[in-house]
């Protein structure tokens, strides 16, 4: 089994290698990256030694397609960080870009390999619903029609097309990512240790905001 991903060096992508390295060790596995020195310092052949690095371009087409020959699974977790800072005009196009332009370069790609692959899961985020205080969503309700919302809609849209090609499309709607050492929490915990948000001593609680604020689980 021959799986290609994309986003490796990314909070869930790093986890994902760790995972199928352990779960399916006789398995290859093919990194696209960015950034191939940070790569094989995460990934070492000491201790992966069915990962391959290869140099990607993520906004065009390259030597990199030679990768997707006779891949079985494409795991497309590329993208920009939500959290990570202020949404200008200048970073949501880059947060558009590095998700949207991405996956319809990574779908063109496998237009020109000669066995397409089984399955491709991409990523997409629960924003695709929008948001609102006094409503539950689940996987079919309508898309919302704010900026997360129409990026998750673009985002799914894109790599729509690599059905035709025979491939099941899986779409990853994740919600706030926790855990050790990044996510959702790393990047919150700052506030909390400069006093954003009022914890009492006596029991542990709190609140961050108007205490109204929706989370998903």
């Amino acid at each position: 089994m021959k799986t290609v991903l994309t986003g490796a060096t990314g909070f869930i992508g790093l986890r994902l290698v760790e995972l199928l390295q352990r779960l399916e060790p006789d398995d290859e596995l093919v990194l696209l990256v960015r950034d191939r020195p940070r790569a094989e310092k995460l990934f070492p052949r000491t201790f992966f030694p069915r990962v391959a690095v290869v140099d990607y371009t993520s906004d065009r087409l390259g030597p990199w397609q030679s990768a997707l020959e006779g891949c079985n699974r494409v795991v497309n977790l590329t993208g920009e960080s939500i959290a990570s800072q202020s949404w200008t005009k200048r970073r949501k196009r880059e947060l558009q870009q590095s998700r949207v332009l991405t996956t319809q370069v990574l779908v063109e790609a496998l237009r020109e390999v000669r066995a397409t692959p089984q399955v491709m899961v991409s990523g997409s985020a629960i924003g695709y619903y929008g948001t609102a205080a006094q409503k539950e969503f689940d996987d079919y309700s309508f898309a919302g029609d704010d900026f997360l919302a129409e990026l998750c809609q673009q985002w799914e849209a894109a790599a729509a097309p690599v059905q035709e090609l025979g491939t099941r499309l899986v779409l990853l709607r994740t919600g706030i990512v926790l855990g050790d050492g990044g996510g959702y929490w790393l990047g919150s915990y700052r506030y909390f240790r400069q006093g954003s948000a009022a914890f009492s001593a006596a029991d542990g609680s709190g609140s961050l905001g108007s205490t109204a604020k929706t989370w998903p689980y």
